[in-house]
C-alpha cells in the first residue's frame, strides 16, 4: 500500500523526469517504462529507509518466532500467582512435548532427523525451566502446587532425556532394520496418543503410555535375549548382535520417556505419592 501511495503522489513529477532524461538519450518507449519502474522502486526504498528498524521490530510482533509460539502463554508477572503460572507452564510443555511428538514420528516413520528443530525443543525446554525458577510457593495450603511444580520438573527432565536420546543413534541406519517393526508400531502408539493431548486430557488416561512402554519393555526383554541365543549359535556375528541391541534399547528408552514425560504432564504428584512415583523413574 506504501508504495502505491508514493506512486500516486509523485507520478506527475516523476513521469516529467523520466521523459526528460529518456528525451536526452534518445530512448524508445520500452527504456522509458524500465526507466520508470526504476526510478519508482528506487524512491521507494530511499523514503522507506530510515523506517526499516522499526518496521521490522513491528514485524517481530506480528509475527511470533516458533519459540514464542510454544511459550506464548508464559508472562513473568505470573510468579506471584503460583496456580495460574504453574498451569501456563504446564501448558506449554504439553505443547512442546506434541512438537517433539510430530519430529519423533518424522524420525521413525522416515528416518529423518532434524536437528533444527530439535535445537527448537532445547530452547523452550530451558525457556520453562526457567520460568519455573522465578516462581515462589507459598508455604501454607499450597500442596498442591507443590505437587505441580515436582511434577513439571519431572517432565522437563524426561523430555530434555528423550530428546537426548533422538540424537544417540543414526536413525536411517537404525531404522532400516525390519527385525523392529513390532518396537517401532508401539512407539508409533504411544507418539499418536501425545498428538491427541490437550489440557483436559485426563489423568487416568495416563495408564495408556504405561501399558505402551511396558509392551515394549516386555518385547525388549524378549528379543535381545533371542539375538543373544542367536549370536552363541554363531547364526549372527557379535557386530551385528551388539548394533541390533543398541537399536532395541534405544527405541525402548524413547517409549518409556514418553510415557513418564506424559504421566508427570497430566497427573501432578501429590507429596504423600511423590517417592512412590519417583521410584518409577
Amino acid at each position: 500500500m506504501f508504495l502505491p501511495l508514493i506512486g500516486w503522489l509523485t507520478f506527475p513529477v516523476l513521469f516529467e523526469v523520466v521523459n526528460r532524461v529518456a528525451d536526452w538519450f534518445n530512448w524508445n518507449d520500452l527504456l522509458r517504462l524500465a526507466l520508470f519502474h526504476t526510478t519508482f522502486h528506487l524512491l521507494g526504498v530511499i523514503l522507506f529507509l530510515p523506517f526499516y528498524q522499526t518496521f521490522a521490530r513491528r514485524l517481530l510482533k506480528w509475527i511470533p518466532s516458533r519459540s514464542e509460539k510454544l511459550t506464548r502463554l508464559l508472562d513473568k508477572n505470573m510468579s506471584q500467582l503460583p496456580t495460574v503460572a504453574l498451569e501456563a507452564a504446564r501448558r506449554s510443555l504439553l505443547e512442546i512435548e506434541r512438537y517433539l511428538g510430530n519430529e519423533t514420528e518424522l524420525l521413525v516413520r522416515e528416518g529423518r532427523l532434524r536437528e533444527d528443530e530439535l535445537t527448537l525443543v532445547d530452547k523452550t525446554l530451558s525457556d520453562v525451566r526457567v520460568f519455573l525458577s522465578t516462581i515462589r510457593l507459598e508455604d501454607e495450603g499450597k500442596q498442591n502446587d507443590y505437587g505441580q511444580h515436582l511434577s513439571l520438573l519431572h517432565t522437563i527432565d524426561h523430555l530434555e532425556r528423550w530428546l537426548y536420546v533422538l540424537r544417540e543413534v543414526e536413525p536411517v541406519h537404525a531404522l532400516r532394520d525390519t527385525d523392529f517393526l513390532a518396537a517401532r508400531e508401539l512407539i508409533l502408539h504411544e507418539l499418536d496418543l501425545v498428538n491427541q493431548l490437550n489440557h483436559h486430557t485426563p489423568p487416568e488416561d495416563s495408564k495408556l503410555w504405561k501399558q505402551a512402554s511396558k509392551q515394549l519393555a516386555e518385547y525388549r526383554k524378549a528379543h535381545r535375549s533371542e539375538l543373544l541365543e542367536e549370536t552363541a549359535a554363531n547364526q549372527l556375528e557379535m557386530d551385528q548382535t551388539i548394533q541390533k541391541v543398541q537399536v532395541l534399547l534405544w527405541l525402548d528408552r524413547i517409549g518409556y520417556h514418553i510415557w513418564r514425560a506424559t504421566r508427570h504432564l497430566i497427573k501432578p504428584t501429590v507429596p504423600s505419592e511423590r517417592f512412590d512415583v519417583n521410584r518409577e523413574d
